[in-house]
This record gives structure tokens, sequence and C-alpha cells, in this order.
């Protein structure tokens, strides 16, 4: 079994996703990704492209984003939920210009592209 995959628990395979110089999936990367995907069907991914204090800025960018009038944010009918539909960052820009809401989100939307990229690297 290769050393970037580890068990969460026996059922939910977690890979590292390691990357080179070149920001490629390091071989036992790939191998862990397919390893996961053909023994279990699924994955939980970690890697530093989407470091934990990305994400704190997301979060305070979306409960922002969120707590806004904007036309995009949607109350749920039968709880206190809010959210909003949006295709990306190109439709983002459309209802807020706040620099503190786009930065992390925009960031966020591409370092989760990039992740999606290296993991079908890995699969290709």
């Amino acid at each position: 079994e290769a050393s970037s995959l580890s068990k969460a628990t026996s059922n939910f395979p977690i890979v590292q996703l390691e990357l080179d110089s070149d920001g490629n999936p390091a071989p036992e990367t790939s191998l862990a990704v397919t390893s996961a995907l053909r023994d279990c069907g699924f994955l939980l991914v970690k890697t530093n492209l989407l470091p934990l204090e990305l994400q704190r800025r997301v979060i305070r960018a979306s409960c922002q984003f969120l707590s806004s009038n904007s036309d995009a944010v949607i109350s749920h009918p039968s709880d206190p939920k809010k959210y909003a539909m949006l295709q990306g960052v190109d439709d983002l820009v459309k209802y807020t210009t706040e620099k503190d809401i786009l930065k992390p989100l925009t960031e966020w939307y591409c370092a989760l592209r990039k992740t999606k990229a290296v993991l079908l690297r890995c699969i290709a």
C-alpha cells in the first residue's frame, strides 16, 4: 500500500496529494488515488493546495456574502439556511464587487480546480 494512502476508518481512504516540482502528482500519489478508487470507489483528499488559512478566509467571505442582500442569496423555505447557486467565479462577480469576498472565493475556486486537475492526472 502506498505511503500517501492512509485510513480515516476502515472504510474511508485518505490520500495526501504529493506534487513534484512541476506541480504534477508524484507516482506514489497516483498509485494511492487509483488504489483507493479501485478498492473503495471513493477517497478523501488532503492537499496543501487548500491550506487551512485559505479555508478560514473562504468561510468568512462566504458568511459575509450569504448575509448580504445579494439577489443570488436564497433563504431556505423551511429552516434558517441561506445559500447561493453560482456557476463559478464569473457568476460571483455579477453579484458582488467586494474584494473581501471575491479574493478568497476566487482563490478557493482556483485551488479546487487545480486539485481536480491533479486528481484527473492521477487516474489518467
